[in-house]
């Protein structure tokens, strides 16, 4: 997105879609064509409402008149069809109303050459989700600026108040219960008084801050009739008696326009649009990148030393291999150690399919993904061949680096699998492709988030994550000149809200991957990351004073929404759900070859837990022994191992260590869900077995000490 782009707004005359388009040209892009889907002409009535599920008909008379109103192209087409597939996620299907897009956009595209489309989606991924499967089966970049906007604004009347400073004009064209009635009807929903009277009926319908306040549960729908003169060259005008209330029952209500103009505005005077792009930290990751900026040097710290022969083991039960879950490394077959990274690739690639037949699961069972790359410049190569493993939407959650030499000879690239056995049905993903200011898109073969129930029948679920790069998500470019600090808590930035929401309450634990290239700079920087991830742990303070707020208020007043989660979403680090100690998620930073885009910094987390006030974890304290570290975490009827080893200094072998923390372990000779390791790559002769192994120029942990090993085991508790 180095270049402007050529976008298609799509319009429904409603606010969200005309504000996303404000949006486009405030970041330099160009509108080159509107465009609209309105229902089939009626004999008998000037307007009626279709009730779509995935457009807004109510006013679609109007729709003709922006092309003069705006001075911008304007494209349309009848909607056919229905909902078909009602479900969220959405894959190409024949009668569905989402296909009436397709020639559309197409004809756009032929007669400008667009290349992107912008759609008003805030918090509906029905929409969203229907938009981008189209878009991405036409080559078009996906827009969507207002995509989770209460989120990265920090309440949802915040955008309204952005509305209104810019002179939308934006009048309430339809209620559908919600607290509301047809008194609001013709109201400028972007008034900040109308707002108020909104809010106040949504509290008392106990519904504000499920996206109620902006319409986007149905309660109510808009229609623009003007705003900033740098967009509207006119303004539409609809009389008083040009306009009938039409009530169809249960309360729900709406205005049927009979007549509409365009009254042309005084070209003269037209200023450029300026509307307000929100901050791009919030203010939690604001407070943490100011303290890490005043970081001191400080030491690296003790730890108490506890031998094998006075240490208890920590598991809770005898764990064992969990039979719902594979993890699997791949390398391509020694025949295939002189070919290119095509032929590599295509080889991993049948090993894949031949992986899933012996099965009998499809690549939707595969839930994660790690791509070990010689070289980062290969990139874009195997992308376009690993795609083909995934024809459906949706596919895994997914981290990418390189390992350069680190890499075995003549390897120019490995895969790391996690694969589930569980029913397809309990599978949810995070598949956002629009550009917003939440966080990064997905520009790729991967989901954000892919969870599963820990077992069949269990409320808590696990969650695997993509690697998170600090992308700027309105623009997909990595930021210049701020500092490693400043990337370092953007993309844990990323990694939060993505945690958030699909309700993550507590990580397995974090590796941060830094790049070779900055070798000299390295070990501060793992210090600086490693200080971001205690602070964005820390717990609350319960000495302190609590304010003396109304809790009635403080939980639905939308102000009060960045104190804590979102409705519906678990606070993340959820202490309240947390036994046991309050340390925070082991920590690792690992130096490799290179990162994606040349970025500085990726955080990647084992997994991500969902926790309830019913289901919660169990965080043990951390044992260390002479010459190794072992934290344990319980969720459910699973148990989360990281065993870290260290260089010693008396001069005692790497696989004593080894040997002492898996006795401490009670694993005596077993793996028992042994998953991964990462190495530094000075350690010898380590047995990989069944497991994966990322080998790594050094590695230091949570208090800079330079670590040997880390491994991670995953087992189930034994009941």
């Amino acid at each position: 997105m180095t270049e402007p782009l050529k976008v298609i707004a799509l319009i429904s005359g409603g606010k969200d879609s005309i504000y996303s388009l404000l949006h486009c040209l405030q970041h330099g892009h160009q509108v080159v064509a509107l465009a609209n889907l309105y229902p089939a002409p009626s004999s008998n009535e000037l307007e009626y409402d279709l009730n779509s599920f995935m457009y807004q008909t109510v006013g679609h008379t109007v729709i003709p008149l922006y092309a003069k109103a705006l001075g911008i192209p304007l494209y349309r087409q009848e909607i056919t069809g229905g909902a078909v597939e009602e479900g969220v996620v959405y894959e190409m299907r024949e009668g569905d109303e989402t296909e009436c897009l397709v020639p559309l956009l197409r004809r756009v595209v032929r007669e400008t050459g667009a290349n992107a489309v912008s759609t008003g989606a805030i918090m509906s991924s029905y929409q969203r989700t229907r938009v981008e499967c189209v878009a991405g089966r036409l080559g078009l970049t996906a827009l969507g600026y207002l995509w989770q906007f209460p989120v990265v604004s920090g309440s949802e009347g915040v955008l309204l108040g952005d509305m209104g400073e810019v002179g939308l004009e934006a009048r309430i064209v339809k209620v559908a219960s919600g607290g509301l009635d047809e008194g609001f009807l013709w109201e400028n929903v972007a008034d900040v008084r109308v707002r108020r009277r909104i809010e106040g009926a949504m509290r008392r319908f106990g519904s504000e801050g499920d996206g109620a306040v902006l319409g986007e549960g149905g309660e109510f729908e808009t229609l623009v009739l003007d705003g900033p003169d740098g967009l509207f060259k006119g303004r539409i005008v609809v009389e008083e008696e040009d306009r009938e209330i039409v009530r169809e029952g249960g309360g729900a209500a709406w205005v049927r326009i009979k007549r509409a103009r365009v009254e042309m505005k005084d070209q003269s005077r037209i200023e450029e649009v300026k509307c307000r792009v929100p901050d791009l930290l919030d203010p939690k990751f604001r407070d943490i990148l100011a303290e890490l900026e005043e970081m001191k040097e400080d030491s690296p710290g003790s730890t108490t030393v506890v031998s094998s022969s006075e240490a208890k083991p920590i598991q809770l039960h005898t764990t064992t291999q969990d039979p719902n879950t594979l993890h699997i490394a791949l390398t391509p077959n020694p025949s295939a150690s002189s070919i290119s990274i095509t032929g590599q690739t295509q080889d991993l690639i049948s090993q894949i399919h031949t992986l899933l037949t012996n099965h009998k699961i499809s690549s939707t069972s595969i839930t994660h993904t790690t791509i070990l790359l010689r070289s980062i410049s290969d990139f874009t190569t195997i992308n376009k061949l690993y795609t083909t493993l995934f024809p459906h939407p949706n596919p895994p959650s997914r981290i990418t680096i390189s390992l350069g030499p680190l890499l075995p000879k003549n390897t120019h690239l490995q895969i790391n699998l996690t694969l589930s056995i569980h029913p397809l049905t309990h599978r949810k993903a995070l598949h956002v492709q629009s550009c917003s200011y939440w966080a990064p898109a997905n520009i790729g073969p991967y989901s954000q988030a892919i969870s599963l129930p820990l077992s069949p029948g269990r409320e808590q679920r696990v969650v695997t994550i993509a690697g998170q790069i600090p992308l700027i998500p309105a623009s997909m470019e990595l930021s210049e000149d701020k500092g490693f600090a400043f990337d370092a808590v953007l993309g844990l930035q990323h990694l939060w809200r993505i945690g958030t929401e699909v309700g993550v309450g507590w990580w397995g634990s974090v590796v941060v991957f830094l790049p070779r290239a900055n070798f000299d700079f390295n070990e501060e920087n793992a210090r600086i990351a490693a200080r971001a991830w205690k602070c964005v742990h820390a717990p609350p303070d319960g000495d302190e004073d609590e304010e003396d707020i109304d809790l009635w208020d403080h939980k639905h007043d939308s102000v009060n929404q960045t104190h804590g989660a979102r409705k519906g979403e678990s606070a993340l680090p959820d202490w309240n759900a947390v036994a046991g100690s309050k340390e925070p998620p082991p920590f690792f930073a690992a130096e490799i070859e290179d990162l994606p885009r040349g970025a500085a910094v990726e955080w990647c987390v084992s997994a991500g837990f969902t926790t309830s006030d019913s289901a919660g974890v169990v965080v043990h304290a951390t044992v260390s022994g002479k010459g190794w570290s072992i934290y344990q975490t319980s969720i459910a009827n699973q148990m989360h191992t990281i065993l870290s080893f260290y260089w010693s200094e008396d001069g005692a072998e790497m696989d004593e260590a080894l040997a002492d923390g898996r006795q401490v372990l009670g694993l005596q000779g077993r793996d028992m869900g042994w998953i991964g390791a990462y190495l530094d790559k000075e350690v010898k002769n380590f047995e990989s077995q069944d497991g994966w192994v990322i080998p790594c120029n050094r590695i230091w942990d949570g208090r800079r000490r330079r670590v040997a090993g880390v491994l991670v085991w995953e087992g189930v508790v034994s009941e």
